[in-house]
């Protein structure tokens, strides 16, 4: 298996889905846990990540192996010492920037874990990266990333993540997005990242 991307927050790791680990988690549970190294709790997919966005990811990721971190992202909330792993959300872009700079996100937590911070966490983390990842001058002027404002429904955990109402111009609503801090700096989520 090729090493994932991993990124690390002050109380998450984020794992970058590789095709392996998606044909792991298509094959169940258990497979997922082993690569994972981490606790696949019952509830075991959240909200929208479902068959269907697994089959879409597998497609991408067979097609360009080099495209993982474009899509999904396993949420893996570590305790203290690093021993107890459990899988907690999936997020993810919907594949790499397009010309004018815009991806897609979306986010899905376990509901025993919806209202802890994480969406928050992983959102500033991946957008970190995906803006570290783009190239000046890419879709014709300097290296940005535009985030659409729209959010999809309450029903699965999927909209905590909080978007500017002075957000520039542009995007599929006709409105870019920022991701704003709202937790104190106390609490902020810190990240890094690495190849595993």
């Amino acid at each position: 298996m090729t090493a994932p991307t991993v990124l690390r927050t002050a109380r998450l790791e984020l794992v970058a889905a590789t095709l392996d680990l998606v044909l792991a988690e298509l094959s169940g549970r258990p497979a997922l846990s082993r690569l994972l190294r981490a606790d696949v709790p019952d509830s075991w997919p959240p909200g929208e990540y479902d068959r269907d966005a697994l089959e879409f990811f597998r497609a991408r990721l067979a097609a360009d192996p080099g495209a993982a971190g474009w899509y999904g992202w396993y949420a893996i909330a570590v305790g203290g010492d690093g021993t107890e792993r459990s899988l907690v959300a999936a997020a993810g872009f919907l594949g790499p920037p397009d010309t004018d700079g815009m991806v897609e996100i979306g986010y899905s937590a376990l509901p025993e874990e919806r209202g802890k911070g994480h969406a928050a966490c992983i959102g500033r983390a991946v957008h970190r990266r995906a803006r570290g990842r783009l190239q000046p001058g890419f879709g014709g002027g300097p290296a940005t990333l535009r985030l659409p404002a729209y959010r999809p429904g309450r029903s699965t955990g999927q909209q905590p993540v909080r978007t500017s109402s002075n957000a520039a111009a542009g995007g599929r609503d006709g409105i870019a997005c920022r991701w704003l801090t709202t937790r104190p700096a106390s609490q902020a989520c810190g990240s890094s990242s690495r190849t595993a």
